[in-house]
């Protein structure tokens, strides 16, 4: 019976997949643990879809599935049944396919009357037609049975009166599903808190307040994917945290900028002045900082830097967008442009369909064709691109992008999607990647090679993306292979076994003193070295494993000429390393000895194996000092000298 089934299901696909014409599915391929699903029905209003009428599959708002019919289908007749193939994942960054275990949502395309019904849920069979669990499932072949028939549900807060995922909250009872349309009459309660839930409705009518909680590791997220109507407005908040610098951008419209710092105590004050700004293109640099009597709105899609005095939520009140979003962007100068997600939902950010870089890519200049993020611990901006950083991007989050021209970005409401807690697929594979770390002071610059064997040694855009600098006076950055001029955060190489790259590295250094680099290295070939060139000291030196590299650098260094990267096998040939015998360090209980001749007056310096300077210390003995670890932790450290002889920094252990 198994093997008929099987050659029902192969003759049923050859006849009846076309070509599509309204859905795009999210990934074009052969993808991974595909799911077979068998449509034996599928009804408008009661009357069965038609030639040329479209069945989507969907996972949340990601399409995983789709196929166009050929003719009506009959529950009765097997020829007739329309087969979709949906896949876990595929194509570069992930979040292309279905998730194991979501919830499945069907979407019809009526072709005759050129409408789209949204947020279908089926009845799901197995061979033996006994209802199971509506869910994505990988390697597994299911029946469903879908219709446009849905219930209104209607909000009575009869039980706890505040969380909308509470079975008993809502007439007829049970937790509204993404196709229900949702009425919540005026009077009945305060407020509906959504907090730390994923919510999805059709169609919204409200005529009360409507709150979206968050707090600092949650947020609500509530979807609607039909029309809006009532007089209520929505309260969506935002966690910040204390005394550092956020990017946001507000999650409803219609707030004025007065309103909101009136509204948001926390926000920093400083006699008229608030902490809150946005940022001047023509100028390249931040305007001045907001006062309680500023005009204008929190317009839709723009980005604002915010600082708070406490760590809270702050508060956005406003009208529900569940429409495209169209922001307008300039380049007067730079084209450094802050904007930020406008719904009240996270939004993709690479998805091959409808994320944000696929949606705006003519939008944004090559070399920077990604979203940069700042992050107040690193004390630098992160990038999102097709391979680097988060699948999804948080409500209210503002980022910068670089536009080619004068335009505007687009933020569409097929972009939108619950934040889920595993952004990851388990089956991608990390490449080989080399992350080259330096240190001035308490200051960290990172700069990153990535290897593909598809990209190319000039511009690869969406992958290689160009730095945003971060302000604090330090940064590195390395030059295409093949260069554009541009300094790049990320670029990517082919990374073909037998290649051998020589990459130039930038550093923009205001302070002058002690650089020390290192890497971080991920799946790299064994044979591979990574080398650093100082072109000053003429020194070359091998810190693929662990080692560091020091160096003194003016002040207002920048740009490149004096450090190179070698990346690539066989690279000890040629290699003039440090001539001069290595200090021998060694430890007995809990003091360390450093036998070697330093010369006079040397300086002795301890660092961890992050990079972060540990200790200091002046030469007591011209061939053997020693200094106490009393206190320190286990793990690794290095210990450098400074002197009018050369030695490379030395590792050594505390600890077990």
């Amino acid at each position: 019976m198994k093997k008929i089934l099987l050659m029902l299901t192969i003759l049923v696909q050859v006849s009846i997949v076309f070509s599509q014409t309204h859905f795009v599915q999210g990934f074009i391929g052969s993808g991974t643990d595909q799911m077979t699903i068998v449509i034996k029905s599928a009804e408008i209003g009661g009357t069965a879809l038609q030639a040329n009428d479209e069945i989507a599959v969907f996972d949340g708002n990601l399409c995983v599935g789709v196929v166009k019919l050929s003719g009506v289908i009959d529950p009765l007749t097997p020829a007739t049944f329309a087969t979709i193939s949906a896949s876990t994942e595929g194509g570069t960054g992930g979040d292309n396919g279905f998730i194991p275990t979501h919830k499945m949502y069907f979407r019809f395309w009526d072709s005759s009357a050129g409408i789209e019904y949204h947020n279908i849920i089926p009845v799901v069979k197995d061979n033996a037609e006994n209802i199971i669990a509506n869910q994505f499932t990988s390697n597994l072949t299911v029946f469903v049975y879908a219709s446009t028939e849905n219930t209104t549900k209607t909000w009575t807060g009869s039980d706890d009166g505040i969380s909308w995922n509470n079975d008993f909250n809502w007439d007829p009872e049970g937790i509204p599903e993404p196709s229900d349309d949702v009425i919540i009459p005026n009077g009945i309660s305060a407020f509906i808190n959504i907090s730390a839930n994923s919510v999805n409705c059709g169609s919204l009518s409200f005529d009360d307040q409507l709150r979206i909680n968050s707090g600092s590791t949650t947020t609500g997220s509530l979807i609607v994917t039909g029309s809006i109507s009532g007089s209520g407005t929505v309260q969506a908040k935002r966690y910040s945290t204390l005394n550092a610098w956020h990017l946001i951008s507000s999650q409803v419209s219609g707030q004025t900028i007065s309103d909101f710092l009136t509204l948001n105590g926390a926000v920093a004050t400083n006699g008229a002045s608030r902490g809150m700004m946005d940022y001047d293109e023509a100028n390249d640099d931040w305007s001045i900082f907001f006062t309680n009597g500023k005009s204008g709105d929190l317009t839709s899609g723009k980005g604002f830097g915010i600082r708070t005095t406490s760590s809270t939520a702050v508060t956005h009140t406003g009208s529900l967008i569940n429409n495209t979003v169209n922001v307008g962007v300039t380049k007067s100068n730079f084209g450094w442009n802050l904007v930020g997600n406008p719904y009240t939902s996270a939004i993709y950010t690479r998805q091959e369909v409808n994320g944000f870089l696929t949606v705006n890519a003519g939008a944004l200049d090559p070399s920077f064709r990604a979203m940069y993020l700042w992050d107040e611990g690193a004390d630098a901006y992160t990038v999102i691109n097709s391979f680097e950083g988060e699948s999804k991007l948080a409500s209210g989050q503002g980022f910068f992008i670089k536009a080619a021209s004068v335009g505007s970005v687009n933020f569409t409401q097929a972009m939108q999607a619950h934040q889920t807690d595993a952004p990851f697929k388990s089956a991608v594979i990390n490449p080989a990647t080399i992350v080259l770390k330096a240190k001035a002071g308490e200051i960290f610059s990172t700069t990153k090679i990535g290897f593909n064997e598809e990209m190319t040694l000039g511009l690869d855009p969406s992958y290689d993306a160009g730095i945003l600098r971060s302000g604090n006076g330090f940064d590195i950055y390395s030059k295409l292979v093949n260069d554009n001029g541009v300094d790049f955060a990320i670029q990517w190489l082919p990374g073909k076994s037998s290649d051998r790259y020589v990459i130039p590295v930038g550093v923009d250094a205001t302070k002058g003193g002690e650089v020390v680099f290192s890497v971080q290295t991920l799946n790299l070939p064994t044979d591979y070295n990574v080398i650093i060139e100082d072109k000053l000291t003429k020194t070359q030196t091998n810190i693929k494993n662990g080692e560091m590299y020091v160096a003194e650098i003016s002040e207002n260094s920048k740009g490149t000429g004096r450090f190179y990267l070698h990346v690539g096998s066989s690279l000890q040939t040629g290699i003039n390393e440090i001539q001069k015998e290595e200090l021998v360090v060694y430890t007995i209980d809990n003091t360390v000895y450093i036998k070697g001749d330093v010369g006079n007056n040397a300086q002795f310096a301890v660092y961890s194996i992050d990079g972060r300077l540990i200790n200091q210390f002046g030469a007591t003995s011209q061939n053997l000092n020693q200094m106490s670890i009393s206190g320190y932790t286990s793990g690794v450290y290095f210990i450098s000298v400074q002197s009018n002889i050369k030695y490379k920094p030395v590792k050594f252990v505390v600890g077990n």
